[in-house]
């Protein structure tokens, strides 16, 4: 496997790469920080590859980024105080506010990651919390 182009920003590392995929061509793929493949496909030539790998790295980059600034506003307050109640509800407002499903796995990833304090304090650093 070609070594995978790699960001890490804020301890958080978006992976994208590609691997030989004989006999049709290459195997291009993205990794969420989590390292759970959120996409995949195949194309038939190595420079293709490098370029849609690459692509895909800056597109998921970018998607994360713009989800962190849009500040999706979600109703907490008075809310079932249920740590899988609130990570549903802030799932909820990100689908309805048309984020990718690897953004989404990122963020739920990360709100699982601690305490319920840490699953608190990741819905506030992503979500607009009312």
């Amino acid at each position: 496997m070609n070594p995978a182009p790699v960001r890490v920003e804020g301890g958080r590392a978006w992976q994208a790469g590609f691997e030989p995929d004989l006999p049709t061509g290459y195997r291009v793929f993205l990794r969420s920080p989590e390292g759970r493949e959120v996409a995949a496909f195949h194309t038939p030539d190595h420079d293709g590859a490098k370029e849609k790998a690459a692509i895909l790295l800056r597109t998921a980059e970018a998607d994360e980024v713009a989800a962190k600034k849009a500040r999706v506003a979600v109703k907490l307050v008075g809310a079932d105080g249920n740590a899988l109640n609130l990570l549903g509800l802030c799932i909820r407002a990100a689908r309805r506010a048309g984020w990718s499903q690897g953004v989404i796995d990122a963020f739920t990833a990360s709100a699982k990651a601690g305490d319920y304090d840490h699953l608190l304090r990741t819905c506030m650093d992503w979500f607009d919390v009312r």
